[in-house]
């Protein structure tokens, strides 16, 4: 179908021609109300949060974030030398208390609290 698309208040609109885009005589659509909307992404938000149907693409999906995190901690351990420090506290207290809440370590945080003392100095 040869058709054109224009926006009128951040809505997009569908003509059949150019002609038509001049005329503003768009393609007659119906168009969901915003209680559907919301209750639509309401229901697409609870599947999200509770994980992909298939545990196999949930498992997939959690490997790729997990070797993506190690890639950019690895380039961050690169580039580390060059940076000065006080750039790279913040960040890398996220990172090390992330680490420790998924090893399970209970008493991981006064250590890290000693190490960053440690690096003040």
């Amino acid at each position: 179908m040869n058709c054109e698309i224009g926006m009128d208040t951040n809505i997009v609109h569908v003509y059949r021609n150019n002609e038509n885009v001049v005329a503003e005589n768009a393609m007659n659509s119906s168009y969901i109300s915003l209680p559907q909307l919301i209750n639509d992404l309401n229901n697409i938000g609870l599947m999200i949060t509770d994980r992909p149907l298939k545990s196999s693409r949930y498992r997939r999906l959690s490997w790729r974030s997990i070797s993506l995190q190690r890639r950019l901690e690895s380039k961050l351990d690169e580039v580390q030398p060059l940076i000065p420090s006080h750039f790279l506290l913040a960040s890398r207290h996220i990172t090390l208390l992330q680490r420790s809440s998924t090893s399970g370590l209970t008493n991981a945080l006064p250590l890290q609290h000693k190490a960053r003392h440690r690096q003040r100095l």
